[in-house]
């Protein structure tokens, strides 16, 4: 089966497993060419791959002559039992492979909804489809270990530092290239000149430079002072000429580095990232850099826009370091923002990070990642840890929710399965029982003690009774009738509690205070006199005390605050 690719060519993908079952090859091949019309090659093989050594060897053991209109409830779920059984080796499959083997026969049947011919008998075997089926196999059971703040911080200012460098080499080159050309031009030819060198191998080599094999037999003048070892170890060396004229894979790093920490992006998104994906725009009057990196498997491409003044000296230095290279990659490649080509060895042409980081053992990227780490003393990390941490840093900050977004994620369960941290997930889960635990308090005690924000500035505590008051444990309260482990109820008796502390400085919260010392006033109404006296008399004498300390220049400015508290009792 053959698809067109987006940009040029084609992407072939051998269905051939499904010929042997003469009744099924047709939905099944017309319902993958739907389906994966719109997708990566990557996306169609891999499903492939799952329908072959899944469900298609499951029905070559047990169902050889299955139809369409054989598909029912028995038969699924013998598929389910299957997968759940040990396979050949003995081994028992990973809940989440058996999640992504079901799903990939489902989703492929999906495409044939509204078929004229087979979207009737497909509508009947999706509503056979348990919909709960392996439900929790997605969530990751060992969270996806991000970096800590400060390693972070380390790798941006290493790669900020690089970066430069590397514009200064680069820079340096082309300077010396027009200084000689100068020079050529006016009949000078010595090329133990560095410029004059330069010029000339760039003018017979245009794009990547040759071995010195190749140099040795085309260009021999070049090749005396070329060879590093020539001229008593005075030559320039190809590897040296190569740095002044465009990327090594480790001239990259820096610059995939600060554009991941700005923008946060997919790690093999961005490594993937075509020069059209980047363009400066105008948003309401204001200049931004706008990047969309395509995405395998989302339904829409991440957006991100970023400051220019910030980001546009590295993407014009990504320019000065691949444009040599382009003309030799294929066109379906020339577009691609990161292009390389080593600088040693008999192979030296133009490449891209094309399929790396699914690429299995050793790959141009992680030995270059590895040489940045240590070149600069970093501790070891991976491109993939730098998304999750920075939504996770989101997470601590504002929330999973407002995280989820910030990812551009479809789904929340996405953010909170391979993006959140334990430690963000146990804090937020602790948020959230605090926030019932003082949702209940006002309930219980008829909305007198309530932390809504309109009731409490952003940094009052909400654990305390009483507001403008700071309390060191409000679930073990000293005050007669509080029980442990429950949220204080002590409405009021903030003055007179050796746990609570006042905020002298704040006039809001002194506004609270002098509040307080109306509502203990007026709480004379709900009691005998006999019981104010002996429960508020002397807690409006400690209030009084703390009023006393506070200056007159914050009284005056907590004047400007109109608050009316409940009465106590």
């Amino acid at each position: 089966m053959i698809f067109p690719l987006k940009s040029v060519g084609s992407h072939a993908i051998d269905l051939g497993f499904v010929r042997q079952f003469e009744s099924l090859a047709e939905p099944i091949a017309q319902a993958f060419l739907i389906w994966g019309r719109e997708l990566e090659p990557g996306t169609r093989m891999e499903t492939a791959r799952q329908l072959r050594r899944g469900f298609f060897r499951f029905l070559e053991q047990y169902y050889p002559n299955a139809a369409l209109a054989d598909f029912d409830e028995a038969l699924l779920f013998s598929f389910i039992k299957w997968l759940d059984s040990r396979n050949a080796t003995g081994a028992v499959r990973h809940p989440s492979t058996r999640r992504h083997t079901l799903s990939s026969l489902r989703k492929l049947l999906s495409s044939l909804v509204g078929h004229p011919r087979w979207g009737h008998e497909v509508e009947r075997v999706l509503e056979l489809f348990p919909e709960r089926q392996y439900r929790m196999s997605g969530r990751k059971s060992v969270p996806r270990q991000r970096l800590r703040r400060e390693h972070l911080e380390s790798i941006d200012v290493a790669a900020q530092r690089d970066a430069m460098e590397i514009r200064a080499r680069i820079d340096k080159g082309v300077s010396l290239i027009e200084e000689g050309r100068k020079a050529i031009k006016d009949g000078n030819l010595d090329f133990s000149n560095l410029a004059v060198h330069l010029a000339e191998i760039t003018t017979r080599y245009p794009n990547t430079l040759p071995n010195y094999k190749q140099l040795k037999v085309e260009a021999p003048d070049l090749y005396e002072w070329a060879y590093r070892s020539n001229k008593g170890n005075n030559g320039f060396g190809l590897v040296y000429l190569g740095s002044l004229l465009y990327a090594s894979p480790r001239d990259l790093v820096p610059f995939v580095l600060l554009i991941a920490i700005e923008g946060g992006f997919n790690a093999e998104s961005l490594l993937n990232i075509e020069i059209s994906d980047v363009a400066v725009v105008d948003r309401m009057g204001v200049p931004a850099v706008r990047v969309s990196p395509r995405k395998r498997r989302a339904k829409d491409d991440p957006v991100k826009y970023l400051d220019p003044e910030w980001v546009l000296p590295w993407f014009e230095t990504l320019e000065l370091l691949t444009q040599r290279l382009r003309a030799e990659l294929p066109v379906a490649e020339r577009e691609r923002l990161f292009v390389y080509a080593q600088r040693w060895g008999e192979r030296r042409s133009a490449k891209t990070f094309t399929g790396e980081l699914r690429r299995e053992g050793p790959n141009a990227w992680a030995q270059a990642l590895r040489s940045f780490i240590r070149d600069y003393n970093l501790e070891p990390f991976t491109l993939s840890q730098i998304r999750p941490t920075e939504a996770d840093e989101v997470g601590q900050a504002h929330g999973s929710l407002v995280a989820s977004q910030a990812m551009n994620h479809a789904s929340f369960n996405t953010t909170e399965a391979s993006y959140l941290s334990s430690g963000t997930r146990s804090r937020e889960a602790e948020q959230l029982s605090l926030v019932v635990d003082q949702m209940k308090r006002w309930v219980d005690t008829a909305g007198v003690i309530d932390t809504r924000r309109s009731t409490r500035t952003d940094h009052m505590d909400k654990g305390s009774a009483t507001p403008g008051y700071h309390c060191a444990d409000p679930y073990d309260s000293p005050r007669p009738g509080q029980r442990k482990d429950r949220l204080c109820r002590a409405y009021g008796e903030c003055p007179s509690c050796h746990l609570a502390s006042t905020d002298h400085k704040d006039p809001v919260s002194v506004a609270y205070y002098v509040a307080l010392g109306d509502a203990i006033v007026r709480g004379k109404e709900n009691m005998s006199a006999q019981a104010w006296v002996t429960k508020w008399q002397p807690i409006l004498i400690d209030l009084n005390g703390q009023i006393d300390h506070i200056s007159q220049p914050v009284l005056r400015e907590s004047q400007r605050f109109r608050v009316i508290l409940p009465a106590v009792g």
